[in-house]
């Protein structure tokens, strides 16, 4: 006789926003903090948590007893709940997982699985960022939903990718259109994506839908960056243009072993695009493929507090802070050059002693003959400074 699945006692769904149900009855919690502790102790999946780490990480910036709060916040939640889901004990706390479902958990298993339908299965459950719109908790617990939001995206764009290239193997573009879309959305200066989205259309019979892309991506670039598409991009929205259909191919350049060296005559178009990267309203900072700065703007000053004479001819260890040492540079320029760009968080320091995390986005810069001479980086803090190292 085959068993009936049992349904789970707890479902919580975590992206795009909280919302949690209890046998079909949803469930309402009081508190911010309420929702940001039984979320974070869902994705921790068996593993179970110390009072002590649970209290610093949502009240350890307060005044008061943490750990009183944090018997609260845990009372709370049980009777919201009204099931035996939570796991309380003497010293820790954790969450039966057998007895409930997050849409999280479930998408980072269905990633991992590179089959087309496990993939699809996946993209659908990812619909936004991980807890989104909760706002501020406490400093730790913001610092560490920035990471586990920037790991989850990161996931979800590696399988998009995978996705694409089964509806490539399958011959069936239309599919694809949907997911070159997300893909363009998920990272919209891409440039790759959005060639890639474009002649999705253009094989589909769709040109007009392909120039408004390519128009709209021309207008980003512009007032985002001060830039325009790349040689390769243009030729494809002249040929829609021309009445033509350009030809798709999933073949995939080889990816360079190393940084390629910087050609020496390209050293004056590397001092003029630095000129130019300078007057950005972001923070930028450009250096040479050895690593060293040769660009550092104004709101670099700001956020770091170094002037651009103390970095100019250094390599940015002292961004890392302790132990940051030459392979972090060369690592991140590695992965920009290889890939066409690199997005991250990192925690970076001022020179005050004071860290906090930056999303951290790196891409090549070339000169007029399409050869890298060096790599810019813009970088946005995320998060409030802390004090000390």
């Amino acid at each position: 006789m085959r068993q009936r699945s049992v349904k789970p006692k707890l479902e919580l769904r975590l992206l795009g926003g909280f919302d949690a149900n209890v046998q079909g009855r949803p469930v309402s919690l009081k508190t911010r903090k309420d929702r940001a502790l039984l979320a974070y102790l869902a994705l921790a999946g068996d593993r179970r948590h110390s009072r002590e780490r649970l209290a610093t990480l949502l009240w350890g910036d307060v005044e008061g007893d943490a750990r009183h709060c944090l018997r609260q916040s845990l009372s709370g939640i049980a009777r919201a709940l009204a099931v035996p889901v939570l796991s309380i004990r003497r010293d820790d706390v954790g969450l039966d997982t057998s007895a409930m479902s997050v849409d999280a958990l479930n998408a980072g298993t269905l990633l991992k699985n590179e089959s087309r339908t496990s993939l699809e299965r996946a993209l659908r459950l990812y619909t936004g960022a991980l807890l989104d719109g909760l706002g501020r908790v406490s400093p730790t617990f913001d610092d560490w939903l920035t990471t586990e939001r920037e790991r989850l995206a990161s996931a979800v764009i590696t399988g998009t990718r995978k996705l694409l290239d089964h509806y490539a193997a399958a011959g069936t573009p239309e599919r694809a259109i949907p997911a070159a879309s997300r893909l363009v959305e998920l990272e919209p200066f891409r440039e790759e994506a959005r060639r890639e989205l474009m002649l999705l259309y253009a094989e589909c019979g769709q040109a007009r839908p392909a120039i408004a892309h390519y128009e709209a991506y021309t207008r980003l670039l512009g007032a985002e960056l001060g830039a325009e598409p790349e040689e390769s991009t243009r030729e494809i929205h002249r040929l829609l243009l021309d009445g033509q259909t350009p030809a798709r191919t999933r073949a995939r350049r080889p990816m360079p072993a190393r940084v390629p060296a910087v050609a020496r005559n390209s050293d004056d178009f590397l001092r003029g695009s630095v000129t130019v990267l300078e007057q950005m309203p972001d923070c930028v900072v450009v250096t040479d493929l050895d690593g060293r700065i040769v660009g550092w703007n104004q709101w670099a000053r700001r956020n770091f507090g170094y002037d651009k004479r103390e970095v100019l001819g250094r390599k940015p260890f002292f961004l890392y802070g302790p132990g940051g040492g030459e392979s972090v540079t060369a690592e991140l320029i590695g992965k920009a050059v290889r890939y066409g760009r690199w997005s991250g968080v990192l925690r970076l320091f001022n020179k005050d002693g004071s860290s906090r995390l930056h999303k951290r986005t790196m891409m090549p810069l070339r000169d007029e003959n399409g050869r890298i001479v060096g790599v810019f980086g813009v970088t946005r803090p995320l998060t409030r400074p802390i004090p000390g190292l």
